[in-house]
């Protein structure tokens, strides 16, 4: 009996341990694995929890990005591929549902010698068992695929080998304790699954947890760099030999968490970084040092390539870190050879040197088609002290030659602006650590600008520097600055900002040929993409990191100019060339829309600038107020008129206040070039006054008022030995003598256009002077001495139409040439049609016209919505090279020593004014 109950007893239990593996088998209930415990170590980066939904039902669908990616490779297919995948994981609506509830995970890994493969991990456990999945997983691939099954560790591996039309085409797949493995190489779903058997996964490595708890919520993955390894991510675009120049990548961390946010038109990755202290790391150099406001990019130019920032709080504990950084690199050795040369040859220890006279800023920079090879890349320095600098590396200089015997002139060389302006640039024949990484610190030649210390290959490379910054052509002005800042933190300890494509262009010797090949035919992508910036900032034992990019889908092909000046506001008015009377060269009047004026010099160096009470009405003029040949500036504001001299400063009484606000440009007589000048203003009380030079009253002008108010500029024609001036109100035309009496009086009543000039035809063929303009509805009529009035063309226009009249055709008779909207009209008095030219929105200023020789006969037209301006030749075509950017009136002439036929001065976008060379 007690033997049958025993035997029972053994039988139940023996039952009820089968049962139970019966249903821990069937229900997989064993404890899930997290996905950084199945990422193999060698990952390069893994990302948790990508947020499935928002990237392919919110962001691929309409991001620009994406479609603009597949067009400029001309890849179409890829977007097809896409959404083919898409469409099998939608087949199966359990995973679809999976995915969208709890998107995915990948990590990255280096296979073979230069390929990229991923490992995709997805999470189960919360909704099926591992047998659940896998057979969910093979029910989705019956129909489309041929599965082949075998053992791994005792786990069940699935080949898949996918028929005509399926994505991906082969992979290998593993589902067990709660993940499912998924990736191109079978040989890294067999690592992971290594992985999870031996514990040995990521899970265990302290940098990597340290930075796990500082991860984000509600991004859109969660990004981990294993900065070891991250040079294997470069070597399939690279050329095998160039692979040991991204060695600066694996020393500079460890492990780095980053919180993804991607939007439409922006990718931004943020959050924090662990530097191990036991490791020769770059960013270790920069433990305890204090953040630093970033203000070199006020001083680095525009068009730059790339540039590395450092911010450095205390000097001497960055020197030593620094030292002991390259010191556990192996360098330690080679640097001190240096050193000890050059002390026992010159006496001088330049890392020390330079430790002392640094501020908290240092930059290296390349410029965009200057800088060809990385040895020619600038170092620019912010100094404590530009005395204490001089002191510094004049003492260089001087050790070097009285080592060598050689003279200060064998070394200087002197950068001469303009007559005003130079700057000496200094050359280091035997550079310091030259072919070493501390090298880095030094180059050929050197210069100091301000309190900068700037360091460049060659003095045309140093000079174009010092010239972009007397121009103010700087960083900040740059318009890529403009795209980015926002991206740009202004305080820092490593901040690097790239253009991709110039960039790429500028390293294009490390890219493989295959790479190469692709830069070029994305070309247009990558300029699309205006920088890309990196920074790194300490944070406790952390450093904090960010990744940031943008897309602008519209680029802008930049014409080249022969100077570019920053001004503090958008140019405002059409820039006047004026004459210096000291070196009879020209020179720039111009306006700003914060109504400063400025004298600017013809290398593009602004003299002075000036604020005056409000905008210039027309146009500058230039007067001999003291008849002694030198010259000033007259203008007139709507409250004063304004005459300041050569150095910016106001002749006697000036500025002078006005009786009322005036309506209409200042107009400047000289009846007998004789130089006692008449200065008109019509006002708002509708009166005409007139003043001499001296800025008094006319007494002799006897003029009452006018019928409304005068807009126009008044005009003053001899004719026959007879003077007419001429004013154009609402209503009528006013032909006055030199008292104001009136000349002539119409005998037909015309209201005429009154923001267009009346133009003087001696109408050789009639015998009869006559004065053209035309109405407000755009028809063309002639005022004749003796008042009658005739038609001469009927058209219609609106009232804001544009007239002028000039010999196109170079047969004595002048063309009508309107203006009106975005269309350019050229007729021939006959009413013939000699050309059309239409702009793509509005034709917003009068059209301007250019004589370069007694028969090149050119109009120039603007249109500042679109920041463009057109110069039509005198047969309706375009001039070659236009139109280019501008967006104002534009003035032609000649400097001096330029290399080019003409200069083009006008004011565009961003502030700038644009000096562009007219061939």
């Amino acid at each position: 009996m007690a033997k049958r109950i025993i035997y029972g007893g053994l039988f139940a239990v023996v039952c009820l341990g089968l049962i139970t593996l019966f249903l821990l088998k069937r229900l997989d209930k064993v404890e899930p694995v997290e996905v950084h415990g199945a990422v193999p170590r060698g990952a390069i980066l893994f990302a948790e929890d990508i947020d499935f939904e928002y990237l392919t039902e919110k962001f691929l669908p309409g991001s620009r990005i994406w479609i603009d990616f597949v067009n400029i490779i001309e890849r179409g297919e890829l977007d097809s591929v896409m959404n083919i995948a898409l469409g099998h994981i939608r087949s199966s609506e359990p995973l679809n549902k999976l995915l969208l509830d709890r998107g995915l995970s990948l990590s990255l890994h280096k296979v073979g010698k230069d390929q990229l493969k991923a490992l995709f991990y997805l999470e189960y456990s919360s909704s099926h068992s591992d047998n659940d999945f896998k057979h969910l997983i093979l029910a989705m691939l019956e129909k489309n695929a041929m599965v082949n099954e075998r053992k791994y560790e005792a786990e069940e591996v699935y080949d898949v080998s996918g028929g005509p039309g399926f994505v991906p085409g082969k992979f290998t797949f593993a589902c067990l304790e709660g993940l499912c493995l998924i990736s191109s190489s079978s040989m890294l779903v067999e690592e992971a699954i290594r992985t999870i058997h031996a514990e040995t996964s990521l899970a265990s490595v302290a940098g990597l947890q340290k930075v796990r708890e500082t991860e984000g919520r509600y991004v859109h993955a969660n990004l981990y760099i294993n900065y070891n390894k991250l040079t294997e991510l470069f070597h399939p675009f690279l050329k095998e030999s160039q692979w040991g120049k991204l060695d600066i990548m694996s020393n500079l961390s460890s492990w780095g968490e980053f919180d993804l946010d991607v939007k439409q038109e922006s990718v931004t990755l943020n959050g924090m970084t662990y530097a191990n202290d036991d490791l020769p790391l770059f960013l270790g150099a920069f433990r305890d040092q204090s953040p630093v406001k970033m203000e070199l990019h006020e001083i680095l130019p525009s068009g730059m390539s790339y540039f590395l920032h450092l911010g450095i709080s205390d000097r001497e504990r960055f020197k030593e870190q620094v030292l002991s950084y390259m010191g556990g690199l192996g360098q330690g050795a080679e640097i001190e050879a240096e050193l000890e040369r050059l002390d026992q040859k010159y006496g001088i220890d330049p890392l020390d040197d330079l430790s002392r006279i640094v501020a908290d800023e240092m930059a290296w920079f390349a410029i965009e088609g200057v800088t060809k090879k990385p040895e020619d890349e600038f170092l620019l320095i912010e100094t404590r002290s530009r005395s204490e600098a001089v002191e510094v590396v004049m003492r260089w200089v001087e050790k070097y030659l009285r080592t060598n015997a050689f003279d200060m002139q064998s070394v200087r060389k002197v950068y001469q602006l303009d007559k005003q302006t130079s700057f000496n640039i200094y050359s280091l024949p035997d550079q310091f650590f030259k072919g070493s990484s501390a090298g880095r610190l030094f180059n050929s030649h050197f210069t100091l600008f301000e309190n900068y210390l700037i360091f460049g290959p060659s003095v045309d490379a140093l000079s174009r520097v010092i010239y972009q910054n007397i121009l103010h052509k700087t960083f900040v002005s740059d318009p890529v600055y403009k795209e980015i800042s926002d991206y740009l933190s202004n305080r820092s300890n490593v901040t690097l900002f790239i253009r991709p494509y110039a960039f790429l262009d500028y390293r294009k010797e490390i890219l493989n040929e295959k790479t190469a090949d692709k830069v070029e035919k994305m070309e247009l992508f990558f300029r699309r993409i205006p920088g890309v910036v990196v920074q790194y900032s300490t944070e406790g034992d952390l450093f904090y990191q960010s990744i940031s990019s943008k897309y602008t889908p519209q680029i802008k092909d930049k014409a080249l100019t022969v100077w570019e000046s920053l001004m503090d506001t958008a140019v405002l008015v059409k820039p006047a060339l004026v004459n210096n009377h000291n070196t009879s060269e020209k020179e720039i009047f111009v306006q700003d829309q914060a109504n400063r004026v400025y004298l600017i010099n013809s290398t593009g160096r602004i003299l002075w600038k000036q604020p005056v009470d409000g905008p210039i009405l027309g146009e500058v003029n230039q007067v001999d107020f003291y008849k002694n040949g030198k010259l000033q500036y007259l203008f007139n504001t709507a409250k004063k008129i304004h005459l300041i001299d050569r150095n910016g400063n106001y002749v006697e009484r000036y500025p002078i206040s006005l009786r009322s606000d005036a309506t209409n440009p200042l107009a400047l007589f000289d009846y007998d070039k004789s130089r006692d000048y008449r200065l008109f203003v019509a006002t708002e009380d509708r009166k005409i006054y007139v003043y001499d030079i001296g800025g008094n009253m006319i007494t002799g002008w006897k003029f009452g008022k006018t019928e409304s108010m005068v807009t126009g500029k008044i005009q003053h024609f001899r004719v026959n030995d007879r003077d007419y001036i001429v004013a154009l109100d609402q209503n009528r035309a006013y032909f006055l003598d030199r008292q104001g009496r009136e000349r002539i009086k119409l005998k037909k009543r015309l209201v005429l256009s009154p923001r267009n000039p009346l133009t003087l035809d001696m109408n050789i063929r009639e015998e009869r002077p006559r004065w053209i303009t035309t109405d407000t509805s755009g028809s063309v009529a002639a005022i004749y001495l003796d008042g009658s009035v005739t038609s001469l063309l009927s058209r219609e226009m609106s009232p804001d139409h544009y007239f002028t009249m000039v010999d196109m055709t170079k047969d004595g008779i002048p063309e009508f040439i309107f203006a009106d909207g975005d269309e350019l009209d050229v007729v021939r008095q006959d009413g013939k049609r000699l050309f059309n030219y239409k702009v793509k929105e509005r034709i917003s200023d009068m059209p301007d016209i250019y004589k370069f020789s007694a028969s090149d006969v050119k109009i120039g037209i603007t249109d500042r919505s679109r920041n463009r301006i057109y110069l039509i030749n005198s047969d309706g075509s375009l001039y070659e090279g236009f139109p280019l950017e501008g967006t104002t009136r534009f003035s032609i002439g000649y400097f001096k020593g330029s290399d080019s036929r003409f200069n083009l001065i006008v004011g565009s976008e961003n502030n700038f004014l644009y000096n562009y060379s007219i061939e």
